[in-house]
């Protein structure tokens, strides 16, 4: 029986440790490519750029609604953060508007808004946030609200 030389002794051990940092540097690179949102509110008005309170019902002569909050964990440059808008009243989740803007830097404030000229119809309404890079983004939050 041929013995195996030091080499060939620490094959196993080095292919393990080589498929860990494979690991590793792929979960750091899907960790860098998502934003965290926080602090997310929904509201008629805005105080420098963020809600001044966090409501889930608004009256159908309302104009505005925003959603606003804070993005942690962006990356460099290429970032997006989008906030899609559905009339869920229905049944059904009917896509009224979306809206995609650069997530620029770490700690920054977000805010969208969605408007209606006349009336809102009455029912249930949700708005999606999602994070990531164009063409690979995963939601991040949603907020339901109602129109009463």
């Amino acid at each position: 029986m041929k013995e195996k030389n030091q080499f060939q002794k620490s094959m196993p051990i080095l292919a393990t440790a080589v498929c860990f940092l494979a690991i590793l540097a792929l979960a750091a690179g899907c960790a860098d490519s998502q934003a965290t949102l926080s602090g997310i509110k929904l509201c008629d008005g805005i105080d420098d750029g963020v809600c001044r309170d966090d409501r889930d019902q608004f009256p159908p002569h309302n104009p505005r609604i925003y959603v606003t909050g804070v993005a942690t964990g962006v990356p460099k440059t290429g970032a997006l953060i989008t906030a899609t808008w559905f009339y869920t009243g229905a049944g059904e989740m009917e896509k009224i508007d979306s809206l995609t803007l650069p997530a620029s830097e770490e700690g920054a404030d977000f805010r969208f808004w969605i408007e209606e000229d006349e009336q809102w119809r009455l029912g249930r309404y949700e708005v999606v946030l999602t994070t990531g890079f164009a063409g690979n983004e995963a939601e991040a939050s949603r907020r339901e609200f109602t129109i009463k």
